[in-house]
């Protein structure tokens, strides 16, 4: 599998931050969580990151409660 991909380049990981966060420290929970994974792979994997991207944006309360 890796042969077929000798070609492919990695820069970094991308990582969902989750959907409806509302609050900063749910924000801050998951990002930290996010770039301590990201680490833990790039030493695992003996691969450096140069990106870490945790996507996702600021929650929209769409409706009430």
């Amino acid at each position: 599998m890796l042969r077929k991909l000798r070609h492919v380049r990695l820069a970094g990981v991308h990582a969902y931050l989750g959907t409806r966060i509302l609050d900063a420290a749910g924000v801050v929970h998951n990002t930290t969580g996010i770039l301590e994974a990201a680490l833990e792979l790039s030493a695992a994997l003996d691969f450096p990151l140069r990106t870490v991207d945790v996507g996702g944006g600021y929650g929209v309360p769409y409706f009430d409660n």
